[in-house]
C-alpha cells in the first residue's frame, strides 16, 4: 500500500508542475480501480478533487469527470457497501464513508437514491429527532450521515433541505449540528443557500 500510494501521489506532483500530462495521470489512476486500502484511497479521492476544482465551471466536462470516477469506485463500492460488519477494521469504517462520501459528491444516481431511502427512513423513524421509543432498527450511522445529509439537502429540495436543517437545530451534540451545517452548503438552489448564509 505505501508504495502505490507514493506512486500515485508522485505522479499527481509531476502533473501540477508539468512534467507529466493530465491524460496519463488518469490512465495511470485507472489501474488503483481494483484498490481496497484506506490510505491509498484517502490520498488518492483528496488529489482527484484538486482536478475537479479545475473543471467545476465547465458542465459537460465535469459530468465526463464524474463517469470517469464513478467507474474509478465501481470495484470498491459495493465492496464496502453501506452496512457495518462485525469484526470489521476502522479503517474500513473509514474507507465506507469516504467512498460513499466521493460517490455522493460525483452524483454517482444509484448511491444518492440508497442515501435518500435511508435517510427517510431514519428521519421516519424517529431516531433522527431522539424521538422516545424511536425504531432503532433505521438507525444511520454517525460516519455516513455527512455525506448522506449534503445528498438528502441537494436532491431533496426544500423539504430535505428543512428537514436537515430541523436535525441541526434539535439535536444537543455539537458534532451532529456541525454535521447539519455542512450539508447546508450543498443545496443547488440560491434561495436555500441564502436562507443558509442569513
Amino acid at each position: 500500500p505505501a508504495d502505490r500510494l507514493g506512486v500515485q501521489s508522485d505522479a499527481f506532483s509531476l502533473t501540477r508542475c508539468g512534467l507529466l500530462s493530465t491524460v496519463q495521470l488518469l490512465e495511470l489512476v485507472r489501474s488503483y480501480k481494483n484498490e481496497d486500502d484506506y490510505t491509498v484511497w484517502a490520498d488518492l479521492i483528496s488529489n482527484l478533487s484538486d482536478i475537479a476544482v479545475l473543471l467545476q465551471s465547465d458542465p459537460s466536462c465535469f459530468t465526463l469527470f464524474s463517469q470517469y470516477v464513478h467507474d474509478l469506485i465501481s470495484v470498491i463500492l459495493p465492496k464496502v457497501g453501506w452496512t457495518k460488519v462485525e469484526g470489521e477494521s476502522h479503517t474500513t469504517s473509514l474507507l465506507r464513508a469516504r467512498i460513499i462520501g466521493v460517490a455522493i459528491k460525483y452524483e454517482h444516481p444509484e448511491t444518492i437514491q440508497t442515501a435518500l431511502n435511508k435517510f427517510a427512513a431514519f428521519f421516519g423513524s424517529g431516531q433522527a429527532m431522539n424521538v422516545a421509543g424511536a425504531d432503532a432498527a433505521s438507525t444511520l450511522s454517525p460516519d455516513l450521515r455527512s455525506s448522506v445529509y449534503s445528498a438528502v439537502v441537494a436532491h431533496g429540495g426544500a423539504f430535505g433541505y428543512q428537514c436537515v436543517k430541523m436535525i441541526g437545530e434539535k439535536s444537543s451534540l455539537s458534532e451532529e449540528k456541525v454535521r447539519c451545517l455542512n450539508a447546508l452548503g450543498s443545496s443547488t438552489q440560491s434561495d436555500l443557500l441564502l436562507r443558509t448564509l442569513g
